[in-house]
């Protein structure tokens, strides 16, 4: 029992992106699992890899992700959280958008579904990708998570930000949505996504890290910083070279 509540503590740690909390809940149930041979150890192995990759150690996360699909157990849960959440986050961390959205795809191929469809449309759409039918596809789901759709309604503004449209209004309305969800890791990823599109097709506000809507004109310099974004987001945000960490302001 208290290996289960450790493994589910390092799964709301990693969504919080809360990286060094989830490595010690996840290796107290790796310990457990070992000890008294419990089926939770891949998932505990999954889970210390999804940490790493959001603390930015790619070696240590790939030698955990290996070892958790080594051990035979539930291949979809691991899958599913070793690329969605372990390597698609760490390439976000990097700035390394078509990568991270590679990850996404190469984890639908193998479970045959995303762990985050809104993510996945959002990246699509911000990435030019073939936007416009993600968004439909997950729009057509029949099941998905409050959290993900408004994700969704995040990639809609950025869309409609390309066409000139009003931008952001449609992310003021997605942005309350996600306030009532959560206010921290997972909101704070959709805005630095959004963020660099929000600047480069002047919304009349931008989107910023640190969890405000920052009021701006054309010319202004993107307000959004690093160092803002190190206020609500996982330290891996500190390291990004691209987005939102691209221009420094005030």
């Amino acid at each position: 029992m208290v290996a289960m509540v450790d493994l589910q503590l390092a799964a709301t740690y990693n969504t919080r992106g809360q990286a060094d909390l989830s490595l010690t809940a996840a290796g107290r149930c790796e310990e457990a699992s070992r000890q008294f041979g419990l089926s939770s150890l891949p998932t505990s192995l999954a889970l210390q890899a999804v940490a790493h990759g959001l603390s930015g150690s790619r070696t240590a996360m790939e030698t955990l992700a290996a070892e958790a699909r080594a051990i035979d157990g539930d291949r979809a849960t691991v899958e599913m959280i070793t690329l969605a959440n372990g390597l698609a986050l760490y390439h976000l961390g990097e700035g390394q958008l078509s990568e991270a959205l590679d990850a996404m795809d190469v984890l639908r191929s193998v479970a045959g579904a995303h762990d985050f469809p809104g993510r996945w449309a959002l990246l699509r759409t911000v990435t030019n990708a073939g936007g416009a039918q993600a968004r439909d596809e997950c729009r057509r789901l029949s099941f998905d998570t409050a959290m993900s759709r408004a994700t969704l309604t995040v990639a809609d503004a950025v869309a409609v930000g390309r066409e000139g449209g009003d931008a952001a209004s449609t992310f003021a309305a997605a942005d309350r949505a996600m306030s009532r969800i959560e206010s921290g890791f997972t909101r704070s990823l959709a805005r630095l996504l959004a963020a660099p599109c929000a600047y480069r097709d002047e919304w009349a506000s931008l989107p910023c890290g640190c969890g405000r809507l920052c009021r701006t004109s054309s010319s202004s310099a993107c307000p959004i910083s690093r160092a803002n974004a190190g206020q609500r987001c996982a330290p891996w945000a500190l390291r990004c070279r691209a987005g939102p960490g691209a221009r420094r302001g005030q």
